[in-house]
């Protein structure tokens, strides 16, 4: 039984020296051992629907790395669990992370450094799905604007999702979204 499983777990790790240690993630290695059999259990129930998550786990982070490289992106991902006004979120497609998020935070104003879903996971829906729930996010935390430089490839997606330009310099352009 999976409950079994579970708690057989838990048990191991809280025996483990390591489960109280927090190695470049928020979360003590209690949190993270329970990642592959979580997995594993989504997996063996057909899991499919998408979710947000906060980016906390080893293999989470690696998975944005090379989400970041993709889209061409020089965003630095080094240290970021440290940083307290930084969020960094997943969205996963079932037991796959497919898209990755990364923004400051500054008192009422959030400042979006980066959002991209993997290519062949685009034109489902779970862009406008990402940045919806990181927009239901920022609102419980009472931030009252997200601001972005205007993305060259995805401005449109943005502006569709209520997003409006304004001009911040001779050359460039922001996009803002009062929530």
């Amino acid at each position: 039984d999976e409950r079994d499983r579970y708690a057989d777990l838990k048990y191991e790790l809280l025996k483990n020296d390591e489960s109280y240690v927090k190695n470049e993630s928020p979360f003590a290695g209690y949190t993270l051992g329970k990642y592959d059999l979580i997995q594993s259990i989504l997996r063996a129930a057909q899991f499919d629907r998408a979710r947000v998550l906060q980016c906390s786990h080893p293999k989470e982070w690696e998975v944005a790395k090379k989400i970041v490289l993709k889209a061409g992106s020089g965003l630095d991902l080094a240290g970021a669990y440290q940083d307290p006004n930084r969020v960094d979120l997943v969205l996963y497609k079932g037991t796959f992370v497919v898209g990755y998020l990364s923004a400051q935070v500054q008192d009422h104003q959030v400042v979006l450094r980066f959002l991209s879903v993997l290519k062949e996971h685009q034109s489902a829906g779970l862009g406008q799905y990402f940045l919806e729930n990181f927009e239901k996010w920022c609102k419980k935390r009472g931030v009252k604007e997200i601001r972005m430089d205007e993305p060259e490839k995805a401005s449109a997606f943005f502006k569709k999702a209520g997003y409006l330009s304004i001009v911040t310099g001779e050359s460039k352009t922001s996009l803002l979204k009062v929530l």
